[in-house]
């Protein structure tokens, strides 16, 4: 006796129809294809550098393999990384950051989205700068949330956007007739950093309505 099993359709949640795409992946083929052509392509479509890992940083990731830096981590990361970020972020930002408040991730998106699913109920608004990371609404979305794009003006720091420390000249803020008219009852999220590619972010002053 035999069994015939007869293939079915994959059905996917509802809510896989509301995850958009990754455009700059999408331009990044584009640019690639005409790269096999021949063509001179200056890449800025994806947050890359244009140089291969540097040795020093290859031989250590080996080094580290060889002395069994190769089973599983703290959910945060490893305390002597976390210490060196948290240093960094004291250095570059002035700002004072506990090792124990910073968590090593690969990458962004996955913090994004989990982000959204802990703060964002369904109908919720959240604020998405423009021009900005092109993922912020597609998870704000596949959460539940309601993008609301603000556009992003160049102002002074002054004037509610600043990084502190070093990057403290000028910014890009929500900012309509002057004030910030970005934040409601209705406000479930709203992306401080990175507003990608501008490299600044919404200080708290700025968040009044």
């Amino acid at each position: 006796m035999s069994t015939v099993i007869t293939p079915t359709e994959l059905r996917l949640a509802k809510r896989m129809a509301r995850l958009g795409t990754e455009t700059a992946f999408e331009t990044l083929a584009k640019a690639r294809a005409l790269e096999a052509q021949g063509r001179n392509i200056i890449h800025l479509e994806i947050g890359e550098p244009d140089f291969d890992t540097p040795a020093n940083v290859i031989e250590a990731g080996v080094d580290a393999i060889h002395k069994g830096y190769t089973h599983y981590t703290p959910a945060g990361g490893l305390m002597p990384a976390r210490q060196a970020v948290a240093d960094w972020i004291r250095r570059w930002y002035e700002v004072d950051v506990k090792p124990e408040q910073v968590v090593m991730v690969p990458g962004s998106k996955n913090v994004l989205l989990f982000t959204m699913l802990a703060l964002v109920d369904q109908g919720d608004e959240v604020i998405i700068p423009d021009p900005g990371y092109p993922i912020y609404a597609s998870v704000a979305t596949l959460a539940g949330g309601i993008p609301i794009v603000k556009a992003l003006r160049e102002s002074l720091a002054a004037a509610g956007l600043e990084v502190p420390g070093r990057h403290n000249a000028a910014g890009w803020d929500h900012e309509v007739d002057g004030r910030c008219q970005t934040y409601s009852s209705h406000t479930g999220a709203a992306t401080r950093r990175p507003d990608m590619p501008v490299g600044s972010m919404t200080v708290s002053r700025s968040r009044s309505v």
